[in-house]
């Protein structure tokens, strides 16, 4: 399992500013133009909500699921 987390050093300005132009701003870009009721409603929900749907204990389940779904046990 990987997980999509940034190679970038969020002190270093240029590294950041590198990922935020060619990585983040793109996907923004692509959310509003495509798909603008999911962008709207991204938006529209608090930061601190927005987090908390992102913690890992709350995305669990969905990952669990994704882990078993490709699991493949063989008996001998």
């Amino acid at each position: 399992m990987e997980t999509p987390l940034p190679d970038v050093h969020w002190a270093d300005r240029d590294g950041r500013w590198t990922y935020i132009a060619g990585q983040l701003l793109p996907v923004y870009n692509n959310l509003m133009k495509n798909r603008p009721e999911l962008w709207r409603a991204t938006l529209a929900a608090p930061v601190s909500v927005r987090i908390t749907e992102q913690r890992m204990i709350a995305r669990l389940p969905d990952m669990l699921r994704s882990m078993t779904s490709i699991l493949a046990i063989t008996v001998n």
